[in-house]
């Protein structure tokens, strides 16, 4: 939530400050989800992009234990919607999941995202 002070400013003073809040939700959870190992060190995501005026990006993040929480250590990719990315990965099972972020998020705050349902890749 983010709270605006507005003032009109006049040749003849100001007026009384108004506050105005406003809440932008996170964007929806990127469609069409899938990561499909390439080799034993790279797995290939695709996904359907999002149509928001205000998309910031889409950040990868994969781990070895179900359930992780994603966090600067398990991001692997921060950027554009593309045909499809290959990140780089540990050998052995790896768990992925992406979340899309808005020019109003901190693309740094996992918490508040909408992450996409969790896919095994062994």
């Amino acid at each position: 939530t983010y709270t605006v002070q507005v003032v009109g400013v006049f040749a003849s003073g100001e007026t009384d400050p108004a506050l105005l809040e406003a809440t932008n939700s996170p964007p929806a959870v990127p469609g069409n989800f899938t990561a499909v190992r390439q080799d034993p060190t790279t797995i290939r995501v695709t996904f359907d992009a999002l149509s928001i005026a205000d998309l910031g990006g889409y950040k990868i993040f994969s781990d070895a234990s179900s359930g992780f929480t994603p966090s600067a250590g398990s991001e692997k990719y921060d950027g554009a919607h593309q045909a499809f990315i290959d990140i780089t990965v540990a050998t052995g099972t790896q768990y992925v999941v992406i979340g899309a972020y808005d020019l109003w998020s901190d693309p740094a705050d996992y918490t508040t995202w909408n992450y996409a349902t969790e896919i095994q890749v062994t």
